[in-house]
């Protein structure tokens, strides 16, 4: 490929906005890759989308790139794995046509698995971004050879792709995710942002934000309220769903455990700064949780400068250490409680390791993660 501008096109097989995390990152990504240089079109499925605001705005992005809409079949109110294969189907049929006629140089750019077909006409210009180890093996391997490279969230899944995958180690990328550390290193003091959000100024607050998918281990927390002392207080900010997949917490839940519902995203900082700890959540029971999971929570509360307790987990401890996070056995209520409480009893020492997480979110910014990206790209294209 030539020299000239790096040409992007992103193919998001997603409903965005969204409530979820992966909407977070889509944006976020291509606008760091816009500041790194890229002509970038993001290309979504056209459906209807309960949520009305712009999707700038909504995610708070610079609009410094396109996004194209293409046609799909609109099951949003019916979920079913028949309807999501159609759906799927039709993106996909869409995305082919629509990139059919693109001329000169471009890079296909995915974290959607059925639109990796495409890599068998665009001589090796696709690149995935995979968070979850695929189930076909045999046929994956085979896609795999026509992709121009692979981007994995964790340094276990990047040693899989190389030794059950087969794929060349300067073919895989890892690359965790990331923040944006203008929306999360904000200066607003604990007080204030608990006044803001009309929560009390005299419990010592725990705060868990995000997704409270069953995978995410979320029930060890609530479980760790009964052991923790009668002026603490846990905060779970995250939607609640009828749903198998979902934890749905019991109507006799701990008096000291609150469930806040969803927050907009715009709001997720100042639950963070109105915390005195902020939990993050992971099982050894799920493989997803254990070995694949890059949450984008891990680096907000980094930026943040709030202390974290995590479980110890491979996934995590890629960026945890005990250097700049307090470490407790997964799937522990009563250990949970313990490191909470400890943190809580030990003022200094939290602050020092919070001070320390802060100082490494500055490596895990999305610009950082683009600018890598983007030059694993070009070393992978540049003799096509």
């Amino acid at each position: 490929m030539s020299k000239e501008k790096l040409k992007i096109f992103y193919i998001a097989n997603a409903r965005i906005p969204t409530e979820k995390a992966h909407g977070i990152q889509i944006m976020k990504m291509c606008e760091a890759f816009a500041k790194n240089g890229a002509e970038v079109t993001l290309v979504l499925p056209k459906r209807r989308n309960p949520i009305k605001e712009n999707l700038f705005s909504y995610y708070n992005v610079e609009p410094t790139f396109k996004i194209k809409k293409l046609p799909a079949l609109d099951f949003l109110f019916i979920d079913s794995p028949i309807t999501f294969a159609l759906s799927t189907l039709v993106f996909s049929i869409s995305t082919y046509c629509y990139l059919f006629f693109k001329k000169g140089n471009f890079v296909v750019y995915t974290r959607g698995e059925m639109v990796l077909s495409l890599a068998m006409f665009i001589n090796k210009r696709l690149f995935w971004e995979t968070h979850i180890k695929p189930s076909n093996i045999n046929w994956y391997k085979r896609v795999i050879k026509n992709t121009g490279g692979l981007i994995v969230v964790t340094k276990y899944y990047k040693d899989l792709m190389i030794k059950e995958f087969n794929v060349l180690p300067d073919k895989v990328l890892y690359s965790p995710d990331g923040v944006d550390l203008k929306i999360f290193d904000i200066g607003t003091e604990k007080e204030e942002a608990r006044k803001k959000l009309g929560l009390p100024t005299d419990e010592k607050i725990i705060v868990y934000t995000g997704s409270l998918l069953k995978w995410k281990g979320v029930e060890t927390l609530v479980e760790s309220a009964e052991f923790l002392d009668s002026d603490n207080t846990v905060y779970v900010v995250g939607d609640l769903k009828k749903d198998d997949n979902y934890y749905l917490p019991p109507i006799d839940s701990s008096s000291n455990i609150k469930f806040v519902g969803l927050k907009s995203y715009k709001e997720i900082p100042l639950w963070l700064k109105a915390s005195d700890v902020l939990v993050l959540m992971g099982t050894d029971k799920n493989e997803t949780s254990k070995y694949y999971t890059s949450p984008l929570k891990l680096f907000e509360y980094m930026a943040s400068r709030r202390p974290i307790v995590a479980p110890s987990l491979p996934s995590l401890l890629d960026i945890l250490d005990e250097s700049n996070s307090f470490l407790v056995e997964p799937d522990n209520p009563k250990k949970l409680a313990e490191k909470i409480k400890f943190v809580l009893n030990n003022g200094e020492k939290s602050k020092d390791i919070a001070e320390q997480a802060y100082n490494g979110s500055k490596n895990y910014s999305w610009d950082k993660r683009a600018e890598n990206i983007i030059k694993f790209i070009q070393m992978n294209i540049r003799d096509l």
